[in-house]
């Protein structure tokens, strides 16, 4: 079953359980949290033609408000670095991309689960310079981070219990606006499960498809993004702490059609980090009543260099 009507069969679920073991706490909870690992990333493309070992980073900032009518707001800043190296005209490149998520969850929750909606908005800064190509010293940094305008999400979003096993959901639009005019859209979605082993320990499963189409008469400019993640997740909050520790796996395949060509990703990803939470007293209390929704996470970098592609 594709990854998209799954998603909507666990929004339109979202209310349909009441075996939800929530404490549906009231007030404030929030958390930051800190991850770094290593990747492995491969390109099969008629331009590029390469394998990397890269760094990945992510720093994440969650605060939850939810007041006693069960109607709350979530706001989230993500900042994520990668760092890759790019066969180009012959010659390897190393390149970085930063982004910055700012992201606004507005639900309402009840014992039974949470439903809502969300608005996102994502910035790219890309470097990587490039003497060897064309003299410049940031070639890719002047043509994906200054053509491209912040990228705009926003869409659905829901939450359920089934005993220890929750289940969370996204489906929503993004749009992609260009200084020279053009621009993209598509759709994207995910659905997460976590099971609890106890209150303080979780393992978690993700899945996500993402598309963007870049409208444009011109076939230079013209491109089509796709991309399709699937992961694993385990959390431990250690007893009468704030402190918790996670380990995180994702599979990323991607591709970008443009002018003819086509160029497509394998990334392998592994993020291991810390996070300090304020508010909730474990794990399953912030799933259930606390900050325990996710912003849509960023694209892999292929997606924000070529032509210059969408993610």
């Amino acid at each position: 079953m594709r990854v998209n009507k799954i998603i909507g069969l666990a929004l339109s679920g979202a209310f349909a359980s009441a075996q939800a073991q929530s404490e549906n706490t009231e007030g404030f909870d929030g958390f930051i949290s800190a991850g770094f690992g290593p990747s492995r990333t491969s390109f099969d493309s008629n331009s590029i033609g390469n394998r990397s070992s890269n760094r990945i980073s992510e720093l994440r900032a969650s605060v939850a408000y939810r007041d006693p009518s069960g109607f709350g707001i979530q706001l989230d800043q993500v900042f994520s670095n990668s760092k890759m190296k790019l066969g180009i005209a012959g010659t390897p490149v190393a390149t970085t991309v930063d982004s910055a998520d700012s992201a606004a969850h507005f639900f309402y929750r009840n014992s039974s689960g949470l439903v809502g909606a969300f608005v996102q908005q994502r910035r790219y800064d890309i470097s990587g310079p490039t003497d060897a190509v064309d003299g410049s010293e940031d070639f890719l940094g002047l043509l994906a981070t200054g053509l491209m305008k912040p990228r705009n999400l926003f869409g659905l979003e829901g939450q359920t219990f089934f005993g220890d096993l929750q289940i969370s959901a996204q489906l929503g639009r993004q749009l992609q606006d260009y200084r020279l005019g053009q621009g993209g859209s598509g759709n994207l979605g995910s659905i997460a499960m976590n099971y609890f082993l106890h209150d303080n320990w979780k393992i978690s499963l993700r899945a996500s498809e993402s598309r963007l189409v870049t409208n444009s008469t011109d076939p230079l400019l013209g491109s089509a993004a796709k991309e399709s993640s699937y992961g694993l997740q385990t959390e431990y909050r250690f007893a009468s702490s704030p402190f918790s520790v996670f380990a995180r796996y994702d599979r990323v395949n991607s591709s970008v059609s443009a002018d003819g060509g086509r160029s497509d990703m394998n990334d392998d990803r592994f993020l291991a980090g810390v996070k300090i939470t304020f508010g909730s007293g474990s794990l399953r209390s912030q799933a259930t009543g606390g900050a325990s929704l996710n912003p849509v996470r960023p694209d892999v970098p292929l997606q924000a260099l070529i032509n210059p592609a969408p993610g």
